[in-house]
């Protein structure tokens, strides 16, 4: 029997009929007379007095095809009488809710639900009676297949930032994320497919949780994806192995990077070949993935290195690029070139030997011909040989030796060499030049125009056949033809040219020799008769001195123009405390060398005038001076002296201290200036105490000082420049003297006061003053009162009315030592004073 109780279905049992005595209770009817109001249900809220709670806050998770319940009570009194609880589903296609599952207790699973369905929920308890309570409110849920994938999908990055990829049902509104399975405290952020997210900034794997969320706020499982956080790169060693191989030869290239599924490669020379090595135990390498990159190179026949770099470049899965690392061992490639075939020498004139030879057949490797000559046999091995000559084309296979000796025998070896210096000898050949007749000699004239800068020569014509030139060759000793220090003065080419004008560095007073030689066109030479001419002689060109642009306190820089003259002896440099210098003033350098156009005087005396020439003298003993400067050294501060520990003077009658220093050594000494303050750190700014003029005074009295009081002194040296020193500063305290007495008197009275007043003490080691009351003016010895304060200059004193007694009073003035502590005391005035009467 089913009953619809306020829009629920509960469920009441048949054994109510039962209770009833019938068998059967049923819309038919009973055969006794049992009417409905007479029975009596237990499970019946009026009668068992137990309404059954509704269940509140539900909630749900979801994930693929799976939505997780559960729920609280909104009154937990009854909750002991709770049998179970159903569950009650609507699909977007029912009209109502169905009872699809019950559970004794919360939560439930709910399986088998289709993904992307949005699905309904409510539940109800049933108490222990059987009795249905209310439904909750329903709930929303959507299951669905959720998770995230870092960086689309890489194992691992370069860089923190990376984006996450979600993947979620419709309705997913929001996504937790962190670091952490537990996101109870994550903040929910708007969802999206692409989602921004910046790892931890630590190398190593890392795993990013998320938890979806929908409109109801539902939660998804916790799901998670892991990548590896990888900012760096670094290759360990790198090697090749041999380092010196030939084209066609293997090279095992070797990169231990310690990091595999990266991308590595050597490169050999300046970008000269690039390798890529291998991780897969293949081509060399042997064993897979265990970030040794290895290749095993065969070496291609075009490839010529030398001492080449082998430079490792590594990249690793996450994209960082490790710096490039250089082998130890350096490369070589190389093969030595095919030597050529030298043929005979062919010798056509008495100076020239031409060479021919065949082209080497290897262009890969050629870089140049080297001819080689020598006087004897063996060339190649000789060290004495020449070479003659580099060729660069690979099709020049001629070259002729020039400028060689007539009937001479020579021997030749053509060299190929590659670009890495390796060169190959051919076979040895040797040659004979023809034989040359040298020239008639031409006759020199003696010359007749000599100046102290030219000298014209003429000589007879030369009528050789094969003349080349004249040559006209100086010397300053009579064999011109022997002397290796001989000049060549000119080439004249032109066989009807006979006169030259020698103007080349003459010098004046000097004697020159002359050859003319005649040359042939193949070398052969004669030489003329030697003649000689003797130059003038005249006074050097002075020179320039200019006005100095560096005059220190001891030293001042001279400058001035050279003298280019050939007959230079020297310059000397001459100095003078006067106006006037001349040849015999004190000489201060003597420069040899013509270039030197300065120099630097030191050792000068500080604010002093000097006066300055330089002469310059040549080699026949002429001198010649420059004009003459004044300066003036820069003004340096005096030195100081030294003041010594001063002293009181005893006996004196206002307190004074004697002072005493060392006498100034300063050339320009002005005055002595006695400085005076009552606080460390005397200056020029401190009390001026006197100035002295007289450099032989060294002492001082510096007198009606005040006593118990520290002075600080200085005494500064001013020269007449305005320079000025300080001496060190000494100090000393004045003897401790009596204070100076107050003038007291009776400023006035009233029937029970008497007011005094007194002058105000200007002592500076004031302590206090001390006022005395006496009733005769022998005995005043009553304190009245104590003022530290040197303004306070007066005071009351207060009496009974009617007091007719005549006091009397004095004022003691105290002062302190200020080394010892130490008071005395000095005692004013006495007065007297009585009340007025009333």
């Amino acid at each position: 029997m089913r009953m619809i109780r306020n829009g629920l279905f509960g469920s009441w049992a048949a054994r109510i009929g039962l209770l009833a005595g019938c068998a059967t209770l049923a819309l038919f009817g009973c055969s006794e007379d049992h009417s409905l109001d007479s029975v009596k249900n237990p499970a019946d809220p009026s009668v068992s007095g137990i309404e059954p709670p509704t269940p509140s806050r539900l909630s749900a998770d979801v994930s693929s095809r799976t939505v997780t319940l559960d729920w609280d009570l909104s009154d937990d009194t009854h909750a002991n009488e709770v049998d179970r609880y159903r569950i009650y589903r609507l699909e977007p296609t029912d009209i109502a809710f169905q009872r699809v599952d019950s559970t004794d207790a919360p939560p439930i699973v709910l399986s088998g639900l289709d993904n992307g369905t949005i699905y309904r929920f409510r539940v109800s308890a049933v108490l222990k009676n059987g009795l249905e309570g209310n439904l909750s409110s329903s709930i929303s849920a959507t299951p669905g297949i959720f998770g995230i994938v870092l960086a689309g999908g890489d194992n691992s990055t370069n860089t923190r930032d990376i984006t996450i990829t979600a993947q979620s049902t419709g309705g997913t509104v929001g996504v937790k994320l962190g670091t952490s399975s537990d996101l109870t405290s994550a903040s929910t952020r708007p969802f999206s497919t692409v989602l921004s997210w910046t790892l931890d900034a630590v190398d190593g794997e890392q795993t990013v949780y998320a938890q979806f969320i929908d409109a109801q706020g539902n939660s998804s499982p916790v799901v998670s994806d892991s990548i590896v956080l990888d900012r760096r790169a670094e290759i360990l060693s790198v090697s090749a192995s041999p380092l010196d191989v030939a084209p066609g030869e293997t090279v095992q290239f070797r990169l231990d990077a310690d990091e595999p599924f990266g991308e590595a490669s050597v490169v050999l020379g300046s970008n000269e070949r690039t390798i890529t090595l291998r991780d897969d135990g293949t081509s060399g390498d042997q064993t897979a993935n265990d970030g040794v990159y290895s290749r095993d190179y065969v070496a291609e026949e075009d490839l010529q290195i030398f001492e080449a770099l082998v430079t490792g470049q590594f990249t690793d899965q996450a994209g960082n690029r490790a710096s490039p690392r250089v082998a130890s061992g350096r490369l070589t490639v190389s093969q030595d070139p095919t030597p050529v075939v030298l043929g005979a020498p062919q010798s056509s004139t008495p100076t020239e030997i031409t060479l021919s030879w065949s082209q080497t057949p290897d262009a890969i490797r050629f870089s140049n011909y080297r001819v080689y000559r020598g006087t004897s046999a063996n060339v190649y091995t000789n060290p004495a040989r020449r070479l003659l000559t580099e060729i660069f084309s690979i099709a020049q296979t001629t070259y002729t030796d020039t400028d060689l000796d007539p009937s001479q025998t020579y021997y030749y070896v053509v060299e190929v060499r590659d670009d890495f210096g390796n060169g190959v000898p051919s076979n040895e050949v040797s040659g004979r030049t023809l034989t040359n007749t040298p020239p008639d000699a031409v006759v020199l004239d003696t010359p007749t125009e000599v100046s102290e800068d030219a000298i014209v020569l003429n000589f007879s014509r030369s009528f050789a056949e094969d003349f080349a030139e004249y040559r006209v060759f100086r010397s300053l000793q009579a064999d011109v033809v022997n002397d290796s220090e001989r000049r060549l003065l000119t080439r004249i080419t032109n066989a009807a040219t006979t006169s030259y004008t020698d103007r080349t560095e003459l010098e004046q007073n000097r004697t020159y020799y002359y050859v003319v030689v005649v040359a042939d066109e193949f070398g052969a030479t004669a030489a003329s008769n030697v003649i000689n001419a003797t130059t003038p002689d005249r006074l050097p060109t002075p020179v320039d001195l200019s006005e100095p642009s560096s005059v220190g306190e001891t030293s001042v820089l001279l400058s001035w123009t050279t003298n280019d003259e050939l007959d230079f002896e020297r310059y000397e440099v001459r100095r003078s405390g006067t106006a006037g210098v001349s040849e015999t003033s004190s000489l201060i350098a003597s420069i040899s060398d013509s270039d030197v156009s300065s120099y630097l005087d030191t050792g000068l005396t500080e604010n002093t005038e000097y006066f300055y020439r330089v002469f310059v003298v040549d080699r026949g003993g002429n001198r010649n001076g420059s004009g003459e400067i004044q300066i003036l050294t820069g003004n340096a501060d005096p030195a100081a002296v030294v003041l010594a520990a001063p002293s009181e003077q005893q006996g004196a009658q206002t307190p004074s201290v004697v002072l005493s220093w060392g006498r100034s050594s300063a050339h320009d000494f002005e005055r002595y200036r006695i400085f005076r303050d009552t606080s460390p750190g005397v200056s020029t700014a401190s009390t001026a105490v006197r100035s002295i003029l007289d450099p032989s005074v060294t002492s001082f009295t510096d007198r009606d000082l005040d006593d118990n009081t520290k002075y600080y002194y200085r005494v500064f040296v001013e020269d007449d420049a305005g320079g000025a020193t300080g001496s060190n500063e000494q100090s000393i305290t004045t003897d401790n003297r009596p204070p100076t007495a107050v003038e007291l008197v009776v400023a006035g009275t009233t029937p029970t006061s008497i007011t005094l007043s007194w002058t105000e003490n200007a002592n500076a080691d004031f302590d206090e003053y001390r006022l005395y009351r006496g009733t005769t003016d022998s005995n005043i010895s009553t304190l009245v009162s104590t003022f530290s304060q040197r303004e306070q200059t007066g005071h009351t004193v207060f009496v009974t009315l009617g007091d007719e007694t005549v006091y009397f009073f004095k004022v003691v003035v105290y002062d302190r030592d200020i080394v010892t502590g130490e008071r005395l005391s000095t005692d004013s005035n006495v007065v007297s004073g009585q009340a007025s009467a009333n």
